[in-house]
């Protein structure tokens, strides 16, 4: 009797079969950056939820930066550039995880209040500027119920809150994410 070599056909069909059980597990844990704004109690894959801090991490830094240069220059910056090389920002932190940069609107004294973040029939969600991301998108809508407008990552209550636009509702102000 000679020593088998190798495997058999059957054992490479169950080896293969294995495998695509673990790699559709992972594909399910691990899914793309992409956000259901329908459904607000579907929980985000992994990768979603890391952009997403990453992205709320980067947001607090330019929140305390532009409170900072208000406190120094009697205003808010006109854009973020201007925040650049001050108060811990850098380069990296100017642009979200899409490649896109974060954008600022200020509210006081502006001139078109369209543009203004919005929730429902809460005008403004800020006092004194918008900060937010387009998420993963990369399109965005002054709306946070709006189709483009949802899956952004936003700062509203004043930096009471921080996180995608679909969670956020006018009686969350102050209690915190989602």
């Amino acid at each position: 009797m000679k020593k088998q070599q190798g495997m058999t056909f059957i054992e490479l069909i169950t080896v293969i079969a294995i495998l695509g059980i673990f790699i559709s597990f992972a594909i399910a844990y691990f899914k793309s950056a992409e956000v259901d704004c329908r459904n607000p109690d579907q929980r985000p894959g992994f990768i979603a939820r890391a952009y997403e801090a990453n992205a709320i991490g980067d947001l607090g830094v330019l929140h305390l930066a532009i409170n900072r240069f208000e406190l120094s220059n009697s205003r808010y910056p006109d854009s973020l550039d201007e925040l650049l090389g001050k108060y811990g920002v850098t380069d990296d932190i100017l642009t979200d995880r899409w490649g896109e940069k974060y954008e600022i609107y200020p509210v006081w004294n502006a001139k078109d209040m369209g543009k203004v973040r919005k929730y429902k029939n809460q005008h403004p969600v800020n006092r004194a500027f918008d900060l937010y991301s387009k998420g993963p998108d990369r399109r965005t809508a002054t709306p946070f119920t709006s189709t483009p407008g949802c899956d952004d990552i936003v700062m509203a209550g004043d930096g009471a809150y921080f996180g995608y636009a679909y969670r956020y509702y006018a009686g969350n102000s102050g209690k915190g994410n989602n």
